[in-house]
């Protein structure tokens, strides 16, 4: 039961019984004694609130005034901002109210590999989307259609399957109001009884759902996706962050909500799709509502990590919307000071083995926890040099100046974080500090070439991590694509391509990695694939590529066949299909 900000201890036989709780109860008083039973009900009911803080925050940017749209009732005038005040936006230290929307209502969902993923998921905000809105601000863009293809019955159909490979997992959750501000919070985990719970109900159509769904939400955290649609999103996302991501599936029969008010440790990308669903959006105090917006099927609203939100059906229809979330965690500046120490300390080596890994994940729960989850040091870098540091093709595409400004930021932190540890006790305590200040006695050449090896081996070590558990690796048959391929034909590095450079100086490509390439190729690879120099993600020819016509055949053939690169149809401006 949750009163206010309090936590309150209630006497399990006031509960109030679901009717899955009585259909357990009555199943196990045929197997065993009772009062095992009423003390594991009771457990479940009295399990820890989710209303607890559990995310890091979100820095937040109000702007100009607005009156939003409809779908959202606004509780600050200045909620539905336009343009972002300038301002430091990364010394702000707790969010506020900024906030947008935009209706966009295309019809479908547009597949175009150049345009990439944010402009067709967050409609006119993607230009300005890292800047001013990424880790900063929630935004909720309109669309007619869904963005992608999955309903209601395909999620039935799937549950009705558990234990599939395809959904990793699934957990039921429940929040029942008691009254007024009380609450209490239901979870079933274990897949049996998630199976009892569908069979005893017979929860095979919507309408099904509608009937007997007893207010139960259904979590199906289904990895990179369970279709091709969801498999693309999730690789494009990756692509584009260079950061994990996950999805799950949260289907709410009618009247329902799964959570109460909490914070996610992770930035979400919400897609609904099918029946609406009613999100209230809070002030850092969690009591104090910011906005309230009913999301219909199409609507995409992006919540960065830390913002206080809970979300509910309507009365008279179920609602499913996928959440793919987007973890910054190993990233922070906490994660980076982490890798570059453990790294240092190996040598500089340009792999990680194991201990390794396991010396990175110490030291970054040992600086993150010096300070509260809302602190700088548990946060991305500015933007401005993190997202270079996690899209670049190798050290050579970063934009000037970004790794000597990444370096200071860390040293500075690395400063402030080594004045933290020196307060604490111990022998320990004492040589972390000076692991950490030893940094800032490095010269300016030092820190950054210690930086730069320490972050692109930790990146790599992630590239090929998460290609080890989202397997891609599809070739494409390029004999159409050789036929057009001419000195004059325009090329384009696909926007949903994962590509960068190893230390040994093998090519990882959308789960690839090869070792063994054409002889001089290298200037050219750069150039083809370079986001921040070479082509820089801009159309091109072959006359344009390094290294004369033969190398330049052989390696765009090579990332035509990788899903590197694709030839832009000869078509007009206007059309980018």
């Amino acid at each position: 039961k949750v009163s206010g900000a309090s936590r309150v201890a209630i006497p399990c036989q006031i509960l109030p019984l679901t009717k899955n709780a009585a259909m357990a109860i009555r199943r196990a008083l045929a197997h065993g004694p009772c009062l095992l039973v009423v003390l594991a009900v009771a457990s479940k009911l009295c399990a820890t609130p989710c209303w607890q803080r559990q995310g890091s925050f979100a820095l937040s940017t109000p702007g100009a005034r607005s009156r939003g749209p409809p779908g959202a009732r606004v509780r600050h005038p200045h909620l539905f901002d336009g343009v972002a005040r300038r301002q430091r936006l990364w010394q702000v230290r707790r969010p506020s109210a900024g906030s947008a929307v935009i209706d966009a209502r295309p019809p479908v969902l547009d597949r175009d590999t150049r345009q990439g993923i944010l402009p067709r998921l967050m409609g006119d905000h993607a230009d300005g989307f890292a800047a001013s809105a990424f880790g900063r601000r929630w935004l909720l863009t309109r669309w007619e259609a869904p963005r992608l293809r999955f309903d209601i019955q395909d999620c039935l159909d799937l549950l009705n399957g558990v234990g599939t490979e395809e959904a990793k997992s699934t957990k039921m959750i429940k929040t029942i109001v008691l009254g007024p501000g009380d609450e209490a919070f239901e979870r079933i985990s274990h897949r049996q009884g998630i199976l009892d719970f569908l069979d005893d109900n017979s929860l095979k159509s919507p309408a099904d759902l509608d009937e007997r769904g007893d207010a139960w939400t259904f979590v199906l955290i289904m990895g990179s996706g369970v279709n091709h649609d969801m498999r693309e999103v999730h690789h494009e996302l990756w692509a584009h962050f260079g950061l994990p991501i996950g999805i799950n599936a949260y289907l709410t029969p009618p009247n329902a909500q799964g959570l109460s008010i909490h914070t996610d440790p992770h930035d979400v990308f919400v897609f609904q799709q099918e029946g609406t669903k009613d999100w209230t959006i809070f002030e850092d105090d969690m009591r104090t509502v910011q906005a309230e917006l009913t999301l219909t099927p199409g609507d995409v609203l992006y919540l960065p990590s830390g913002v206080p939100h809970c979300a509910k059906s309507p009365r008279d229809e179920s609602s499913l919307h996928l959440s793919f979330s987007v973890y910054r965690g190993d990233f922070t500046a906490s994660g980076m000071l982490a890798a570059w120490l453990a790294i240092r300390e190996r040598g500089g080596a340009h792999s990680v083995s194991d201990d390794v890994v396991g010396n990175i994940g110490f030291l970054q729960r040992r600086l993150s926890g010096q300070s509260d989850p809302w602190d700088l040091t548990n946060q991305l870098i500015h933007v401005s040099s993190s997202l270079p540091l996690l899209r670049a093709f190798d050290e050579t595409d970063l934009p000037a100046g970004i790794a000597t400004a990444a370096a200071s930021e860390l040293v500075r932190y690395s400063r402030e974080l080594a004045a933290r540890i020196s307060g604490s006790s111990g022998e320990e305590a004492a040589i972390l500090a000076q692991r950490l200040r030893s940094l800032g006695e490095l010269s300016d050449h030092e820190q950054t070439d210690g930086l730069l090896n320490s972050f692109f081996t930790w990146r790599e070590f992630h590239w090929a991590n998460f290609y080890a558990t989202h397997l891609r690796g599809v070739v494409a048959d390029t004999a159409a694509s050789s036929a057009l391929l001419t000195p004059v034909a325009r090329l384009q590095r696909r926007a949903d391509s994962s590509a960068m450079l190893s230390a040994d100086g093998a090519l990882l490509i959308n789960g690839h990695r090869m070792s063994e390439l054409p002889h001089g190729s290298l200037p050219a690879l750069r150039f083809c694939m370079g986001l921040y120099s070479g082509a820089a993600a801009q159309e091109f020819s072959l006359r344009d590529v390094p290294g004369g016509e033969g190398t330049a055949v052989e390696v765009v053939t090579l990332l035509l066949q990788h899903g590197g690169l694709q030839l832009v149809p000869a078509l007009g401006h206007g059309d980018r299909r």
